[in-house]
């Protein structure tokens, strides 16, 4: 049975679990890069998520929607309401940070699961589970799925039985308006003492 998901729906299926791009905002979170794996338990139903996101900056034009997302951003890093809201979402934050890596700013996280149907509404053991990319909004840079490239779209397939996705994205042309990486830096510089 096929499996047809796009890279866009597969980030709004995500998306409701990591609350961090659901702010309320004057603009939005977003970020160049993303890394997401996921490792499903022998049950079939719970899991482990990992996901990574690079370069986080705000899509906001005013400085103070660029301030509010960036403080947005620090809260769900520091406060417990975070953790709350994911445990609504049937995820366990086990671990996450923000640290600067090559110069950016870096989210990291990593959540036990309840349910990997959260996640991958469809999948099933013994089906194959393919994601639909629009390549006009992004590409494909890594996975352990076989990439496919079509006319319009990209697919990336994971055979049945598998109980590890791999899957890494990158936006196109990513021009952030916002420099998070100095802001960053001054925070630590402030909340080291």
């Amino acid at each position: 049975m096929k499996r047809l998901i796009s890279c866009a729906a597969a980030r709004q299926l995500v998306v409701p679990l990591l609350l961090l791009l659901v702010f309320t905002c004057g603009g939005c979170l977003i970020n160049e890069r993303d890394e997401y794996v996921l490792k499903i338990n022998p049950d079939g139903k719970t899991g482990t998520l990992t996901f990574v996101k690079y370069n986080l900056q705000s899509d906001a034009s005013d400085t103070a929607d660029q301030a509010k997302d960036f403080n947005d951003l620090m809260n769900n890093w520091k406060s417990d309401q975070h953790l709350i809201d994911q445990m609504k979402e049937g995820a366990y934050v086990k671990e996450r940070d923000v640290r600067l890596e090559d110069g950016k700013v870096v989210w990291r996280e990593v959540s036990l699961l309840a349910d990997v149907g959260n996640i991958l509404p469809h999948y099933s053991e013994g089906d194959t589970t393919r994601f639909k990319c629009d390549p006009e909004n992004g590409e494909v840079v890594g996975t352990n799925g076989t990439v496919i490239d079509m006319k319009d779209s990209i697919i990336v397939a994971w055979p049945p039985h598998t109980k590890e996705f791999v899957l890494r994205t990158k936006v196109k042309d990513f021009n952030p308006k916002s420099k998070f990486e100095e802001k960053f830096e001054e925070y630590l510089t402030q909340h080291a003492r």
